[in-house]
């Protein structure tokens, strides 16, 4: 009792004592697992609360599909999953035929499918998993790549392996994974997820030089309640190790680039090949390249599609290498250097904005301003930012690009029309290079990737604001 008072167990016992040191350790190590749960588990869909009030055993007992690639990402999230004990099987998508593909690029040194299936198949007969196809072709076309080529057509840059996350891999592949029996999709996705009963947040992943939450931004925050991520916490180097270590075939294969399932190309002939020179688009996009200050006429150009703000312009005989910062009409303007002002924004507008969580932040649905952080490019630089929506008067006074509406199928109210048009003006703390029109605009706060929005056009740049200026006129936004 004295001993009690205190709130001290005495030792009655050696046998005592041994249990007691057993339990604690049983207790830390289930500490360490529960810590591991939430973010490689996620929420199990017989439970309702987290997973990290579950047990082990209770997550276990479910069957995961592992999307499977032929590269080292996805074999080694297969394998991690195996050693854990889960039942898995593989689902390997075929989106693109290369034996139809157009022009001579089927000729170049890229993988091809019929090796990644190989390496797909050796990985499953390795971890004793079954393998699953699905082919996804019809649907990456119509859903993925032509919509590309029409954003292409209309001046923009369209991102394709934001489209393919959301149309394909965690839309119809995450269908046909529950359809064959499974409770979760996994992938080889550098990213996080963080499951709780009121939603998954997305995460960036500890590995910030692979963090592909950018690509995973316009995914419905749904489908993660039963996607995994089991890379998440995983740098590149320990996954490559890992893979080495195991001896699986694709140990030691190169990293795939290029197209979300198309592969590395030379991308001007590839879509040329789509694109045709005769097309009756094309010949009205061909024009010169003009250097913005000075007004020099540089050269001919194949068409605006084939660029897009901050790239370079192969220009034989130029002086120095010049870079694309506007289009006009069919003439590109370029300017010396990536450090020229007409390179650099403060602001664009990003629309419409799609969030995880399904709901716009508070901020911005009582009318104020909205401060978080973006990325403009993949793996590009996280910035602060502020956001407001803007006016739907300066909506109908036509800031928004007659072209660019059409592409993203954004129908302006007119006049005494009712309907409303939700853009966001984003603000940045400071000037960002080469602001494209048609890429995606993330957000995040900390880790956290709140959603995105496609860059529908970029404020004026430094080099514009001042030659207005230079003028007696100020530009207070894009």
């Amino acid at each position: 009792g004295r001993f009690r008072s205190l709130g001290v167990i005495r030792c009655d016992s050696r046998e005592a004592a041994d249990e007691r040191q057993g339990a604690s350790r049983r207790a830390r190590a289930m500490k360490a697992l529960v810590r591991v749960l939430p973010r490689v588990y996620g929420r199990c869909v017989a439970c309702p609360v987290p997973s990290r009030l579950q047990s082990a055993s209770c997550v276990r007992h479910k069957t995961i599909a592992v999307a499977l690639s032929g590269g080292v990402d996805s074999s080694v999230a297969a394998l991690l999953l195996k050693r854990q004990g889960h039942k898995i099987f593989g689902i390997y998508m075929k989106n693109w035929e290369e034996e139809e593909e157009k022009g001579e690029n089927k000729q170049v040194k890229h993988c091809s499918s019929a090796q990644d299936l190989l390496d797909v198949k050796s990985t499953c007969k390795q971890l004793d998993m079954e393998l699953k196809q699905v082919n996804f072709v019809k649907e990456y076309w119509t859903d993925v790549f032509e919509p590309m080529l029409d954003g292409y057509l209309s001046d923009l840059t369209p991102n394709p392996d934001v489209a393919c996350n959301r149309q394909i891999k965690f839309k119809l592949l995450l269908q046909h994974a529950f359809k064959l029996g499974a409770d979760y999709l996994a992938t080889g996705h550098y990213a996080r997820l963080d499951h709780a009963c009121d939603g998954t947040k997305l995460l960036r992943a500890r590995d910030y030089n692979k963090d592909q939450s950018y690509f995973l931004s316009n995914v419905d925050g749904k489908c993660f309640d039963r996607v995994l991520f089991p890379l998440g916490d995983l740098l590149k180097s320990e996954v490559r190790n890992i893979a080495i270590e195991a001896h699986l075939p694709s140990a030691r294969k190169r990293e795939s680039m290029g197209l979300c399932f198309v592969g590395k190309r030379n991308f001007e002939d590839f879509i040329s090949n789509y694109i045709p020179d005769d097309d009756p688009d094309v010949r009205s996009k061909m024009g010169n390249f003009v250097d913005l200050e000075t007004g020099q006429v540089y050269g001919a150009h194949k068409g605006t599609h084939f660029y897009t703000i901050g790239k370079g312009a192969r220009i034989s005989g130029a002086p120095t290498k010049l870079y694309v910062c506007e289009k006009r009409g069919s003439d590109i303007m370029v300017v010396p250097g990536t450090n020229h002002d007409a390179l650099l924004s403060l602001s664009c507008l990003v629309g419409p904005p799609h969030w995880i969580s399904g709901k716009l932040p508070e901020e911005l649905a009582a009318g104020g301003e909205f401060r978080c952080q973006c990325r403009l490019r993949n793996l590009g630089d996280i910035v602060p930012c502020s956001l407001r929506v803007m006016s739907q008067e300066r909506i109908r006074e036509g800031s928004l690009p007659e072209k660019t509406c059409k592409y993203y199928n954004l129908r302006v109210p007119r006049g005494g029309e009712e309907g409303e048009l939700l853009i966001l003006e984003v603000r940045f703390e400071e000037p960002q290079y080469a602001v494209a029109p048609g890429q995606v605009c993330s957000f995040y706060q900390g880790d956290e990737c709140l959603g995105c929005g496609a860059i529908l056009k970029s404020g004026p740049s430094l080099w514009a604001q001042r030659q207005q200026a230079a003028d007696g006129d100020s530009l207070a936004g894009p």
